[in-house]
């Protein structure tokens, strides 16, 4: 923040740091969202394909199923 505040000013630079936080927080978020998506995407659209190639034990831990032993 200080080397944007000596090349900016004071007010300034603080804007121009907030505005790069907030950018970094929105890529972060984006990057969430697409994981999100693509979680539903392989546990919903493509549920017989997961479950056919991850160890069944692997599988209900990931859907929280009870595990028979």
């Amino acid at each position: 923040m200080k080397i944007l505040q000596n090349r900016h000013g004071d007010l300034a630079g603080a804007r121009r740091f907030t505005e790069c936080v907030q950018l970094i927080q929105a890529c972060f978020f984006s990057g969430h969202q697409h994981s999100l998506f693509f979680n539903y995407l392989a546990n919903v659209y493509h549920r017989d394909t997961f479950r056919n190639v991850m160890p069944e034990a692997f599988v209900n831990l990931c859907h929280r199923n009870k595990i028979n032993s």
